[in-house]
């Protein structure tokens, strides 16, 4: 997105605009996206990416995020050096709802954690938070707008979420979560994109 420079506080508005019309366009494709895969039209665009770059650009973005604010992001080290054959946009679209999700689940002035590390045969996203889904929410969870936030047009994230990464990625989505160890998501995403991950047609 290109926008004129400036200099002082019309530098700070520049970025500021920057970052708003950028988030704005995301959730326009990620709204195409989720249609797309509703309706079996979702094209796969297989490239290369390299996991540490990788996540560290998207937790920094995701730390512009409003839902970040006073809160913080932590990469738990090893993120294995190495490069994934994957749909980017999907990979990054599900680890931003899933981010996002875990922000806006988390106290003021506290973290959570984003975990990366390869399996036989697959990568392990993990994204933690400290807080725990009560029961009775847990079994609706991956349904479609369904929000525990009480708002029209929430609770899409994790919905597409699993529909991106199960019927486009091929991988698997859950989680865990209870009062002492938090709540974890966890995405295996296959190392072979031939092949779906452990129980990826499930549910």
């Amino acid at each position: 997105i290109w926008l004129p420079a400036g200099t002082g506080e019309d530098a700070l508005l520049h970025d500021s605009l920057r970052t708003e019309i950028q988030h704005l366009l995301d959730e326009i494709l990620a709204y195409r996206h989720l249609q797309q895969a509703e309706t079996g039209k979702l094209q796969m665009k297989w490239s290369g990416i390299h996991l540490r770059g990788f996540l560290d650009q998207l937790v920094r973005g995701c730390q512009t995020q409003e839902c970040a604010q006073h809160r913080s992001i932590v990469i738990e080290p090893p993120v294995p050096e190495q490069e994934l054959l994957t749909d980017d946009r999907l990979l990054r679209r599900i680890l931003v709802n899933l981010i996002k999700n875990a922000l806006e689940a988390t106290p003021t002035g506290e973290a959570i954690r984003v975990r990366c590390r390869p399996e036989s045969e697959f990568i392990r996203f993990e994204v933690w938070n400290p807080g725990a889904i009560p029961v009775v929410v847990q079994y609706q969870i991956f349904q479609k707008s369904f929000s525990t936030k009480g708002m029209p047009g929430r609770g899409l994230g994790t919905y597409s979420a699993k529909l991106l990464g199960e019927r486009g990625l091929r991988g698997h989505l859950s989680f865990n979560s209870d009062a002492l160890s938090g709540t974890t998501f966890t995405f295996l995403h296959p190392l072979n994109s031939d092949k779906a991950a452990p129980q990826a047609q499930s549910s």
